[in-house]
């Protein structure tokens, strides 16, 4: 019998199938997995398939109702074929398949057309027409030969067998031969558990979140008492049992629920949110979490951003549980409006924008925080949708979109560049809002906005479809708020100069001539400033001064700047004197402004005034120098605050009138409100305030310096309050030495915005004044531009110790940046840069500082300083070594690229004056290095080298043996020795370095570096010991002693190491210097001990470390 996944379904089951699709609504996607189930489910008792005198192996075939097939009967069933029509109807039975042989391909084809004309196959209506790879599934001619009638045509169901999917261009293959034999997977290959006659089911995802608790009973009695006590209103006892219960059950959000509600009738509204805000975690259920942000907006007395923060917490929880919440991501997004984080808008926006349509609320918010061009567009794109959707749909008085929604919109176009469109969506949008949407006619307008007149006469009533009479006036031009008319006039500034005309026509609304105190300048004084600058910007000059001068009566608080601009409109319509009167009355109330005085200079020298602009150009540099120091200080108190919260005013900085006049706002006066109308232009500046009598500045900061000296002499700089008060002075006595651009060549070292602007006028003047005296044709100096012997009375050399004390303190206290700008501004200095005593100190202060700092960059940047100020100098070459032996980094700075081919160009330097000419150009100089090395006037040794230097060879042979360059390092290493073979140092490093070779993994001849190593270091050995000194030999000994113990050879490392405990003694005793001498006995404890300890003899190993390694 044949195995049931064989089984052709009779025709009959149509109506089953078609059944079950409706209840599992998966296409009868079960039945084609059954197909696809007989290769699994193959029984190999049938697997010979004869095909006339062939036999081939094969899987399992699919046979159609009029396929010419026939069975051979076993020995159970009669004799003879069985046909066809019994196969379809005993398919139960047991037999083997196979083709009939005498049947033609002639005659099989015409077989399978009748069947298909006369027969309709039940299939599916999804898989009635065959997919790509059904199509070509067929195969060659052969394989449809020996595969019989029924694989010709198209399969039913499902992807051919043998054809993965997506490879439907691909042809049968020959796996399909294997089919049946001992060869075929499907023999091996266990086959997946199938459920015939059972429905499957779509699997139902779980639900997310913690699953639901069963409350105890003992839970339920407490509850059952919490809700008695309750109902009989004894609040203390419920509060009692309620806490009980959450205990008990944490999770259960019913104690919580109670627990908040006694606590809220009990008046303790905080408690009582705490209580509901613990809960809420125990349940799944936005809307607690809405109750908790709604009651929490309700407290008072809570930090607004508190109680944002709350807020944000409980949205964010019920977006955890639902996504697409719409109203808690709204309420977010508004949050973080309020917060000002922009990002977090734009990206809630988008979210809300993706599911939801353009709200008015969302599209604010959108379009208030987009800044990039691409958000602009994406932000008038959104409104213009939304309002779009409104026009459409609403009427006016329904609308939920504004004026103030108009001019967000306008300025988004505005930022875009988008200006007819701004125009055309600006009159539409308007008329919709005056109930004129209808009269789409204006539209055609564009030359002008005769729609928007106040009055119908003259403009209005020529245009044919305009019915007067048909709308009310306050629908035209009376309605038009005046925000939005002078929005109109800025859009078509923006158009071209063709449409000025009519931009002027709607400024005129703002009534710029009037004096009146109920004129729109009075309460749209923003609207005149927008309109004044594009005017200007238009240069529309003589119309920008009218709003100019109408800004400057409104009763705000002026810019400087403002009066700049007026004052340069006047130039251009030529009223020159004007322009110089307008900045002389703002100096007038407003003697401390530096920025008018340097423009009304300028001025001044180009209208031909030089005695004004000599005076002028006085009282900036005056103003400046004062200026700086009062910026200094300030910038001093604001540090010292810093460092100390409790600081409200250092004792003994003398503070004079300028630091009190710090806070003063000089660039900005107060106008005082006029209610007639003056002749010309009338002003308003405050009152003057009486000058305060001040210390001079010299003494000021003579009076500075000396505090520093007294703080010095005392000893009091240990004590934080002390050195806190020297930190503050020395600040501000720094602070102006930098302020002073005579002291530099490129401007003065300033970070502070304001500092730079006072540098910039001080430049200015002086090059003002130098024009001035070259006109003039006078051969006097600039005094300015000479350094005079000191500065403020103090020396060269105390300001120079002052910088150095300063960077010294701040790199005590780590503050890198600080003390690396006043070091900065040092060397920079033309003062002490020419000067080389100065610059000696002030390195080796830098060098100090880099130590103080473990900045190691900084100090191998600074002693490469040393080593080009002083080249081929042993002193400056072995002060690269020890400094960075100061450091207790590891060593990347020193043998890192910058500093081998710092000190690489110094060796072929060295080369390049020793050899002679002839030997010279045998080497691979470039011509680069020709120049950057030779000098013609020296005979290209500019140095006077007369040998090779062993000092640097040397150092360039430590930074490679420190990478690791082995080899390379002992060709530096052997250079030096030919110069001196006798110095112990070179010959201990010649050692080393055959001792590290023989280590590598690579190593060539490692015996070889062994025993050169050990000839070496023996060598050392009788240097160093040659003079008999103590330190000297117990040097050695320990150098020795650890080679032996790198090599393994403990039984030779043990006498040497002991060697150096016992000379300690006696090198104490032959040490004359002071302090303590250099005593190698704590390192060859160490070492000691360690291979004490290693052997398994840990009682010496601990006895030595009691005697010698115990601090």
């Amino acid at each position: 019998m044949l195995p049931a996944s064989w089984q052709r379904e009779p025709p009959n089951v149509a109506e089953d199938r078609e059944t079950l699709e409706d209840e599992e609504g998966d296409d009868f996607s079960e039945a084609e997995d059954e197909r696809e189930q007989v290769a699994w489910d193959y029984n190999p008792a049938y697997d010979e398939i004869n095909n006339g005198q062939s036999s081939l192996s094969a899987g399992p075939y699919y046979a159609l109702q009029e396929d010419n097939i026939t069975v051979k009967p076993t020995s159970q069933q009669q004799d003879g074929d069985i046909p066809n029509g019994f196969f379809r109807n005993d398919l139960d039975e047991s037999g083997e398949i196979f083709y009939d042989p005498n049947t033609s391909e002639e005659e099989e084809l015409q077989e399978i057309a009748e069947r298909e004309e006369s027969q309709d196959l039940s299939f599916p209506e999804e898989n009635t027409e065959p997919s790509d790879d059904m199509s070509r599934s067929s195969g060659s001619e052969d394989s449809e030969e020996l595969r019989g009638e029924g694989r010709r045509g198209s399969r039913p169901r499902g992807r051919a067998r043998g054809a993965a999917a997506g490879r439907a261009t691909r042809g049968r293959g020959w796996k399909w031969a294997l089919k049946g034999t001992e060869h075929d997977p499907a023999r091996t290959r266990s086959p997946p558990r199938r459920t015939r006659g059972i429905r499957r089911r779509a699997k139902i995802p779980a639900k997310r979140g913690p699953k639901a608790v069963r409350p105890t009973a003992e839970f339920q009695q407490t509850m059952a008492r919490a809700n008695t006590a309750y109902l009989m209103g004894d609040f203390e006892d419920v509060l009692e049992l309620a806490r009980e219960a959450i205990l008990l059950n944490p999770e259960v959000f019913s104690a919580h629920s109670l627990l908040s509600q006694v606590l809220d009738e009990m008046g303790r509204p905080e408690d009582a949110l705490g209580a509901l805000l613990a809960g809420a975690h125990t349940i799944r259920d936005p809307q607690v979490w809405y109750t908790v942000a709604q009651r929490t907006a309700e407290m008072e007395g809570t930090d607004r951003n508190d109680v944002l923060e709350q807020q944000l917490y409980c949205y964010s929880q019920v977006l955890t549980i639902n996504q697409q919440e719409y109203k808690a991501r709204l309420e977010r997004a508004k949050i973080y409006m309020e917060l000002d984080r922009e990002g977090r808008v734009k990206n809630e926006c988008e979210v809300l924008l993706k599911h939801h349509p353009p709200a008015p609320e969302i599209v604010r918010m959108l379009a208030k925080v987009s800044s990039t061009d691409k958000e602009v567009r994406r932000a008038w794109e959104v409104m213009d949708t939304a309002f779009q959707a409104q026009m459409e749909v609403k009427t006016r008085d329904s609308a939920e979109m504004d004026w103030s929604d108009l001019i967000l919109y306008l300025n988004s176009l505005c930022k875009d560049r988008e200006y007819p469109k701004a125009r055309l969506r600006l009159s539409e949008i308007s008329r919709w809002f005056l109930g004129r949407r209808t009269e789409n006619f204006w539209d055609d307008i564009t030359e002008d906005d005769r729609e928007w007149d106040m009055e119908d006469m003259p403009r209005r009533v020529e245009i044919p479809n305009f019915q007067p009479g048909r709308h009310p006036e306050q629908s035209y031009g009376a309605g038009l708020p005046l925000e939005i008319r002078v929005k109109l006039g800025l859009i078509r500034l923006s158009l071209g100069q063709k449409h000025y005309e009519e931009a002027v026509r709607h400024f005129q609304h703002l009534q710029p001539k009037s004096y009146s105190l109920n004129a729109p300048t009075k309460t749209h004084d923003t609207f005149l400033e927008d309109v004044a600058k594009s005017l200007k910007a238009c240069s529309l000059d003589a119309e920008a001064i009218t709003y100019y001068e109408a800004l400057l009566r409104a009763p705000r608080q002026q810019d400087w700047k403002l009066y700049v601009a007026l004052a340069e409109c006047y130039r251009e319509v030529g009223r020159k004197i004007k322009s110089r009167e307008c900045l002389r009355d703002f100096i007038a109330v407003n003697e401390q402004h530096m920025d008018i005085r340097v423009i009304l200079a300028r001025w001044c020298e180009e209208d031909g005034e030089p005695d004004e602009a000599s005076e002028l150009i006085a009282e900036v540099i005056r103003l400046a120098r004062k200026d700086s120091v009062r910026r200094a200080r300030l910038r001093a108190l604001r540090a010292a605050i810093k460092r100390r919260p409790d600081l409200a005013k250092p004792p003994g900085i003398p503070l004079t009138a300028a630091a009190i006049e710090a806070n003063e706002q000089a660039s900005t006066v107060t106008a005082e409100q006029t209610a007639s109308a003056p002749k010309d232009i009338e002003m308003a500046f405050p009152s003057k305030q009486p000058q305060r009598q001040v210390q001079t500045y010299d003494d000021d900061l003579q009076e500075m310096y000396q505090k520093l000296k007294d703080i010095e002499n005392s000893g009091a700089l240990a004590e934080p309050e002390a050195l806190e008060d020297w930190l503050t002075i020395a600040e501000v006595m720094t602070e102006d030495f930098r302020a002073m651009k005579m002291f530099y060549r490129d401007g003065t070292r300033f970070e502070d915005d304001q500092n730079l602007a006072t540098a910039s006028a001080i430049s200015e003047m002086k090059a003002l004044a130098l024009r001035m005296s070259h006109r003039s044709s006078t051969n006097q100096v600039d005094p300015t531009e000479t350094l005079p012997p000191d500065y403020c009375g103090i020396s060269w050399e105390a300001w120079l110790d002052l910088f150095c004390q300063y960077a010294l303190q701040l790199a005590k206290l780590q503050e890198a940046e600080a003390c690396y700008a006043a070091l900065t501004a040092t060397v920079d200095s033309t003062v002490f840069h020419t000067n080389e005593d100065y610059m000696k100190h002030v390195h080796v202060c830098w060098l100090a500082c880099g130590l103080l700092l473990e900045d190691e960059q900084t100090v191998c940047n600074v002693a490469r300083w040393f080593i080009k100020r002083y080249p081929y100098t042993n002193d400056a070459i072995n002060l690269f070594s020890v400094v960075n032996r100061l450091l207790r980094c590891e060593p990347n700075w020193y043998n890192s690229g910058p500093s081998q081919k710092f000190v690489l160009r110094q060796i072929k330097g060295m080369d390049y004056a020793l050899l002679d000419r002839k030997v010279r150009d045998t080497y691979g100089f470039t011509e680069m290095e020709k120049r950057m090395y030779g000098d013609p006037e020296t005979d290209d040794n500019p140095h006077g080298l007369t040998e090779l230097d062993p000092t640097l060879l040397m150092l360039y042979g430590h930074l490679l043996a420190v990478t690791g360059s082995y080899s390379n390092a002992l060709n530096y290493y052997f250079r030096a020795y030919t110069v001196q073979p006798d110095d112990h140092m070179i010959v201990l490093c010649l050692g080393l370095n055959y001792i590290h070779m023989s280590m590598k993994r690579q190593a060539e001849n490692r015996q070889f570096h062994i025993q050169q190593g050990l000839a070496l270091i023996s060598r050392y050995y009788e240097l160093r010991t040659a003079a008999d000194v103590a330190i000297h030999v117990q040097e050695a000994e320990f150098n020795r002693a650890n080679v032996w113990h790198i090599l393994g050879l403990n039984h030779l490392a043990i006498p040497g190491f002991e060697k150096c405990l016992a000379l300690s003694e006696r090198i104490q005793k032959e040490y004359t210097g002071e302090g303590k001498p250099e005593d190698f006995a704590v390192e060859a404890a160490f070492s000691l001990q360690n291979i004490l300890a290693m052997s398994g003899n840990l009682r010496e190993a601990r006895a030595i470390g009691e005697k010698w390694l115990v601090l």
